[in-house]
């Protein structure tokens, strides 16, 4: 008899084992994904697997993403016309991440063009935000 109540309680201490590692792996995934969607200044489609993928389409997306953190900047840094640009390069940046989303739902055969066309797009969204970050000259720290 003893040796049943041995395994009853090591099932018992087995499922709260397995609970506390399921728990676990779903904070840990919350974590990555809030992590993904700070990353973008706006709600993005984009799977929580591109983060680390290596097809073209999420390629295309953490390219976007890095370009776009190049544009942040302290508030109130930006002049009316830079945060106009600054905003319709984000709106910019939405549709192509949007677009990407579309295209990695595209059989294989149709993917070619699609993604020419978003690599060139995300290309030149890349210029245009290098054109439009703010250089901000080096102070040097004051002598105290």
């Amino acid at each position: 008899m003893s040796w049943v109540i041995l395994v009853l309680l090591g099932l018992v201490v087995l499922a709260v084992l397995v609970a506390t590692g399921f728990a676990i792996a779903l904070v840990r995934n919350s974590r990555r994904q809030q992590q993904a969607e700070a990353a973008m200044p706006f709600p993005s489609r984009a799977p929580l697997s591109w983060s680390g993928s290596h097809v073209p389409e999420a390629r295309l997306h953490r390219r976007i993403r890095t370009a776009l953190r190049s544009l942040d900047q302290p508030a109130g840094a930006l002049s009316a016309a830079q945060l106009d640009a600054q905003v319709t390069l984000t709106v910019t940046a939405q549709e192509i991440d949007d677009r990407l989303v579309t295209i990695a739902a595209l059989p294989e055969t149709e993917k070619g063009p699609a993604l020419q066309a978003a690599t060139a797009d995300v290309a030149d969204l890349e210029r245009r935000i290098a054109d439009t970050v703010v250089t901000r000259p080096h102070q040097p720290p004051s002598a105290t």
